[in-house]
């Protein structure tokens, strides 16, 4: 499995902060509004695919964060900002505000490169480690074991 993720292509990601001012149900509700057809759906259609999208919400702060990840950074900020137009379009009975517009970030999330260096160096350091202890053994045995000449019989 870390092989076939680390011949993926990097996954780049956006978020949007949103503050909603005094919502008249829980922040549950605002995430199901941004996940609805409504929101959702209107801000996605023009796309060919669906996009990987996560959406937070803080009911302390009243924070809702919307995260999108894409293949390409700009695609990742534009598909989030595209959501969080739509969800502040369809808001008519809360006032909303944006904290944070999403901004496209070149460093992607995904894979994990560090992983795959350490995992790579451990893995090899096993398989040398293996070969060594395999080369001692074969030196320990005598010729005979090994499939080297065998004395004449007298």
């Amino acid at each position: 499995m870390l092989f076939r993720s680390s011949l993926r292509a990097p996954v780049y990601e956006s978020r949007s902060v949103t503050t909603v001012i005094n919502p008249l149900g829980t922040m549950q509700d605002e995430v199901d509004l941004v996940l609805s057809d409504a929101v959702l759906g209107a801000a996605t259609a023009s796309l060919d695919t669906e996009p990987d999208i996560d959406v937070e919400a803080n009911e302390v702060a009243d924070l809702l964060t919307i995260t999108v990840r894409a293949d390409d950074p700009d695609d990742a900020a534009r598909i989030a900002t595209q959501i969080t137009e739509a969800y502040v379009q369809a808001q008519s009975t809360t006032a909303v505000a944006v904290s944070s517009a999403a901004t496209p970030d070149p460093s992607p999330v995904a894979p994990d490169r560090l992983i795959h260096l350490l995992a790579g160096t451990t893995l090899g350091a096993l398989i040398g480690a293996a070969l060594t202890g395999l080369q001692r053994i074969r030196l320990l045995l005598p010729a005979r074991a090994r499939g080297g000449a065998r004395p004449d019989p007298i």
